[in-house]
C-alpha cells in the first residue's frame, strides 16, 4: 500500500502535539461529571466500556483532565494497548495520558491509529519501567518520532481503517444482541414467575485448595483476573507456570462447569463458566469459585452472574479505594431464584443454542480484528516507520 511516502515529514511528537499534566484536585471536581479510569477502557480494541459518574466514584486522589479533542493513551501496562478516543469530556486516572493534537498538523484519528499500532504498543512496552507495574514515561512518549504525511494522505488513512473498524463494530454489535437475547429469556422464564429466592451460598459446594509449589516441577495453567475478558464472560488465556513459581494466590482448583466471579472490582463483571480445558487447573484467590448443587444448573447460574441486577448488588458492596473488592461472602450471599432444576436444564439448552451463534460471530470478529491489524502494519510499514526511533 503506498502512499507517497516522499511527501511525509518525521516529527516528535512534543512538536505535533500536548500531553495535559496539570492535575486536578478532588476539591476541583464539582465541575466535572464523568471519570475514566484504566480499567473503563478495553485492551487491544481501546474501546471506552462506560464512563464512571465522578459523584458516584468516590475518588479521593487527584486526576487529569480530558477532552472530546483528546486521544487517552494508556501509560500503566502499554502492552495492554489501551489507547482512546473518548466522546465526552471528563476527569480520568493519572494512569491515562490525555493527549491534544495539533489539528493543523496531524489529524486526531490518524494520530490515535498510529498511537494503538502495534510498532508503538512494542516500542513502550520496551521502554517502560517498573517490574510489577510497568509504566511509561510523558516525557518519553512525547520523544517519539510521529511519521506525518500531508493532510489529505492522513485523511485517506483515516477512512480506510475507520472503514474497517466499522465492519467489526457491526460484527460485535450483532453479537453484544445475541448475549441480550439470552437475559431477556433468563428474564421471562425466571423472573416473571415466583420461585423460592435463596442465597447462591445455599445451592454451590466447598471447593478444594492446593499450593502447586508442592509439586514444584509439574506445570499447570494458572488463571488470573486478567484471563478473563469480561466483555464476553469467557476465559481466553491463561498461564503456563511451574509449581515453584507459583504466584501466591495460585490456590483455587477448578473443576469444569465451575463458575468464577471476580472479587475484585466487581462492577467490571469478570465472571465466567469453567470449560472442560481448565478442568483441575489452578485459579487466583481473586475470584469466588462457585461449584453447584444438584438443584443448580451451572450455566443457569452464569448466566444469572451476568446480570446487571447481580453486576450492582456486588458494586453496592465494593471496599477500597484503589482495589475496589468484595469478599466471597459477598458473592456467596447473592440471592437468586431457585427454579425447578428442569426448568433451568431447558434454558441451559436453549443457551447452548445461541452460543453455538455467538461461537460463529467471534471467529468472524477475530478475522476482522487480522485484518485491521494487517492493515495497519502495510501503511506503517517498514520503510514508514524505519525513519521513526523505535
Amino acid at each position: 500500500m503506498n502512499f507517497q511516502l516522499n511527501n511525509w515529514c518525521y516529527l516528535p511528537l512534543s512538536e505535533i502535539s500536548q500531553i495535559n499534566t496539570h492535575q486536578i484536585q478532588p476539591f476541583s471536581f464539582d465541575g466535572y461529571d464523568k471519570y475514566l479510569g484504566l480499567e473503563n477502557i478495553e485492551k487491544d480494541t481501546g474501546k471506552i466500556t462506560s464512563y464512571q459518574d465522578v459523584e458516584k466514584a468516590n475518588i479521593k486522589s487527584s486526576k487529569f483532565e480530558f477532552t472530546k479533542n483528546s486521544i487517552l493513551f494508556g501509560k500503566l501496562r502499554p502492552y495492554l494497548r489501551k489507547v482512546a478516543l473518548p466522546n465526552v469530556s471528563g476527569i480520568c486516572s493519572t494512569d491515562i495520558l490525555s493527549i491534544t493534537p495539533d489539528e493543523t498538523r496531524i489529524r486526531k484519528e490518524y494520530l490515535y491509529f498510529f498511537l494503538r499500532s502495534q510498532m508503538v504498543t512494542e516500542w513502550a512496552t520496551a521502554k517502560s519501567t517498573g517490574a510489577n507495574l510497568p509504566r511509561i514515561s510523558p516525557n518519553l512518549l512525547l520523544k517519539l518520532i510521529i511519521p506525518i504525511p500531508l493532510i489529505e494522505i492522513q485523511e485517506k488513512i483515516i477512512e480506510l481503517l475507520g472503514s474497517n473498524r466499522k465492519i467489526i463494530d457491526k460484527h460485535e454489535l450483532a453479537l453484544n444482541t445475541t448475549y441480550r437475547i439470552i437475559q431477556s429469556i433468563f428474564t421471562k422464564m425466571f423472573y416473571c414467575q415466583k420461585f423460592k429466592i435463596e442465597t447462591i451460598g445455599a445451592h454451590v459446594k466447598e471447593i478444594d485448595l492446593k499450593d502447586p509449589r508442592n509439586k514444584p516441577n509439574d506445570y499447570f495453567k494458572y488463571v488470573d483476573i486478567a484471563s478473563v475478558d469480561n466483555k464476553i464472560g469467557k476465559i481466553i488465556e491463561t498461564k503456563n507456570i511451574l509449581g515453584k513459581n507459583a504466584p501466591s494466590r495460585a490456590r483455587k482448583v477448578l473443576n469444569t462447569d465451575d463458575v468464577i466471579v471476580s472479587t475484585v472490582r466487581p462492577n467490571l463483571n469478570a465472571t465466567a463458566l469453567v470449560t472442560s480445558e481448565y478442568n483441575n487447573q489452578i485459579c487466583s484467590t481473586g475470584f469466588c469459585v462457585l461449584r453447584c448443587k444438584n438443584t443448580l444448573n451451572p450455566k443457569y447460574l452464569y448466566v444469572f452472574t451476568r446480570r446487571e441486577d447481580f453486576i450492582e448488588n456486588l458494586s453496592q458492596k465494593m471496599k477500597g479505594a484503589s482495589y475496589p473488592a468484595v469478599t466471597n461472602d459477598d458473592v456467596l450471599n447473592v440471592e437468586i431464584p431457585i427454579p425447578p432444576i428442569e426448568l433451568q436444564n431447558k434454558f441451559s439448552s436453549i443457551v447452548d443454542v445461541i452460543q453455538k451463534m455467538q461461537e460463529t460471530q467471534l471467529k468472524s470478529i477475530h478475522r476482522d480484528n487480522l485484518l485491521f491489524e494487517s492493515l495497519t502494519s502495510s501503511i506503517f510499514n517498514r520503510e514508514v516507520i524505519s525513519k521513526c526511533n523505535f
